[in-house]
């Protein structure tokens, strides 16, 4: 009666495990790169100590003093580009990364 009982439990274990399984899809995402300088809208000279963020979110940068930034790593697609400086209007634009680019 033991063995029993044990062969219903592994079978009933079977079926369960076999029931709860589905097959998980991953999506592979791809990456680029985004770089650019940001100038003043009136004088176009690089402007040095801009936020500078991505929406999907990647991470911020600083711009350097010439006014550059580099994000190495970014989500295909369209992203937003949003700009920012203390007593300056903040700009948005939306770009394409592609795949290696």
């Amino acid at each position: 009666m033991k063995n029993f009982n044990y062969t219903r439990m592994a079978v009933i274990f079977l079926l369960l495990l076999l029931i709860g399984c589905e097959d998980e899809k991953i999506d592979i995402l791809h990456y680029g790169s985004l770089s650019g300088i940001i100038v003043d809208g009136e004088t176009y000279q690089p402007m040095a100590g801009v936020l500078v963020a991505t929406n999907p979110a990647s991470s911020s940068i600083i711009t350097s003093e010439t006014g550059e930034f580099l994000f190495d790593k970014i989500i295909s697609g369209e992203v937003s580009v949003t700009a920012r400086k203390k007593e300056y209007l903040s700009s948005t634009v939306v770009v394409s990364v592609y795949n290696d680019e």
